[in-house]
């Protein structure tokens, strides 16, 4: 609920400052004297364009805050269309600054917002009615929850929209697939010739590089050869050899001493020919390297040019073109299988179709159900307020959906609209066309009154929704307000007295000059103050005893 609201220099709103009861709360006063003002100061917080103007002469800008309590159920809601509300967060604080040249910051909780953010927030706040229009019910969608709410079938709602999102999620695969394959059949034939290309080269991991250090052994051959060949047999081979010597050395050792330094000197000559044999058998290895496994320079060269042509190609080094023909092949068998991906899409598709129409179909016929007792609960409304011989009738669509029936775009499986005929004979009309101002502010009552309690705005203000209302429905006007009070926090700027008679507080708007500045001032009036201001609405002259007798009446009759 608004707890405080807070304006600082908005045109003739000097400073005001209000504090809020929990149920009905009533604005009244003379036209002109600032009135529209307060509501503007709302519509400010719930993202009203802002524009040159709105600054009181001689200020720099104009403020309006707004304190509001939350409950828990509320605060999960806030934060969906914020991340500035906090999740414990027991209240929260909207604040919009209007600056002389008609732009405007915005915050929350006094850390800086967009305008948008601010007014998502406050629209789950508040809900604002004026003459001649409603924000909730212009919107289908919000007459849909409306009803879902009403009937308390939620899940209903959940459910088709959850098949719904799974059915457009196919449609987009499907519709991408087939869109591409165009586009794939260029590819296919591209891909085919680049992977029969590097099937036919069977590149081998690292094949580049191996064959670029064979190429350069080969070139060098016979010097390897010579010394590998000097190498081993010095080492290892013949008369003389390096192996030779260190087995004779350490025989001789082993026959003439058994100190133990000497046994130590034969273990490291023994270590030591064990080097030597393998180095000698490293260096034969290597002469074998050079000497090629039989291919020709010449077939290493035409290799190593048909390798680096087709990397080139690629754009890859040559020792990854195995990676690069397998991400061509994945690539390939991909597109091959697009057809028969269509095919299984297609049918999953069927499928989904069948779920999600069974879905629409529960929430249709729940929605029909559910209409026809808020149909009936709103033409009560309507006989309470002198409009008897009007009908109302709320269209949710077919129950049964025809055969070729497709889920149409948006989350709703189809309208919900509100349909009334005001008077015999007239043709049935969507709400919105409904010309007089009088007849629809009632027909919005008995909608409103219906739904209080299931309504999840905990704010409703209506802006002089009850002119073109006579005094004859006054009170059954006011009658029906202060029973959407006792579900909602009601704001109601009025200048009907059998509405203001119905309110828990009562706040008067009083424009005075003082010197040569007009001020408009807003007080909340004591039980006193509101016989006066009631005998005033009644237009009497509350000076007179009888005036005052008849005032005080309409506000017992409207407190038993």
């Amino acid at each position: 609920m608004l707890a405080e609201l807070r304006v600082r220099d908005l045109a003739i709103l000097e400073r005001v400052d209000l504090s809020f009861d929990a149920g009905l709360n009533v604005i009244s006063g003379e036209t002109g004297e600032g009135k529209s003002l307060l509501l503007l100061a709302v519509t400010l917080l719930l993202g009203e364009r802002s524009r040159r103007g709105l600054v009181r002469a001689g200020a720099k800008e104009a403020t309006i805050e707004g304190r509001f309590l939350l409950d828990p159920g509320m605060v999960s809601r806030l934060a969906d269309g914020s991340d500035l509300i906090s999740p414990d967060a027991t209240e929260v604080v909207l604040r919009r600054t209007v600056l002389e040249d008609g732009t405007s910051r915005a915050s929350i909780d006094g850390r800086l917002a967009t305008v948008s953010t601010v007014a998502r927030v406050a629209q789950c706040l508040v809900d604002l009615h004026a003459q001649g229009q409603t924000q909730a019910l212009e919107r289908l969608s919000e007459r849909a929850r409306l009803l879902d709410h009403f009937g308390g079938h939620g899940s209903l709602t959940a459910a088709y929209r959850q098949e719904r999102e799974q059915g457009q999620q196919l449609e987009t695969r499907i519709h991408r697939l087939r869109s591409d394959q165009a586009t794939h059949e260029q590819r296919l034939d591209f891909l085919q010739f680049q992977v029969q290309e590097l099937e036919e080269l069977a590149p081998e991991a690292g094949e580049e590089t191996s064959v670029a250090q064979s190429l350069k052994l080969a070139a060098r051959a016979e010097s390897i050869e010579r010394v590998c060949d000097d190498i081993a047999g010095s080492l290892v081979a013949g008369d003389g050899s390096w192996t030779e010597h260190l087995a004779r050395w350490r025989r001789q050792l082993g026959e003439v001493a058994e100190h133990p330094g000497f046994s130590s000197l034969a273990d490291r000559l023994l270590a030591l020919e064990t080097e030597v044999a393998d180095l000698g058998a490293t260096a034969s290895d290597l002469r074998r390297a050079a000497a090629g496994s039989g291919e020709s320079v010449e077939d290493m060269e035409e290799r190593l040019a048909a390798l680096r042509r087709i990397a080139r190609k690629h754009r890859v080094d040559g020792d990854h073109l195995p990676e690069r023909l397998r991400a061509l092949q994945d690539e390939l068998a991909t597109i091959q299988s697009s057809d028969a991906n269509i095919e299984a899409l297609v049918s999953q598709s069927e499928q989904q179709r069948v779920k999600t129409r069974a879905a629409a179909e529960s929430l249709l016929a729940a929605r029909y159900e559910v209409a026809r007792r808020l149909e009936a609960e709103v033409v009560a409304g309507l006989s309470e307020l002198r409009m008897e011989r009007a009908k109302f009738r709320i269209d949710t669509g077919p129950r049964v959906l025809p055969q070729e029936w497709t889920p149409p775009e948006g989350d709703e499986p189809g309208m919900v609209q509100f349909l009334v005929t005001p008077n015999p004979g007239e043709p049935e009309q969507p709400i919105e066309r409904v010309a007089s101002g009088g007849e629809l502010s009632r027909i919005l009552l008995a909608i409103k009154g219906a739904l209080a309690g299931v309504h999840r705005i905990p704010l409703l203000v209506f802006d002089e929704v009850d002119a073109g209302i006579g005094g004859r429905i006054g009170l059954s006007f006011g009658r029906r307000i202060a029973a959407m009070a006792v579900h909602h926090q009601v704001l109601v700027v009025t200048h009907l007295p059998q509405v203001a008679a119905f309110a828990k507080r009562h706040f008067r708007v009083r424009k005075h000059v003082e010197g040569e500045r007009t001020r408009t001032e807003v007080s909340v009036l004591s039980a006193e103050d509101r016989v006066v201001e009631i005998a005033e609405m009644l237009g009497l002259n509350a000076k007179d005893a009888g005036a005052r007798r008849q005032s005080k009446a309409l506000l017992s009759e409207a407190q038993a």
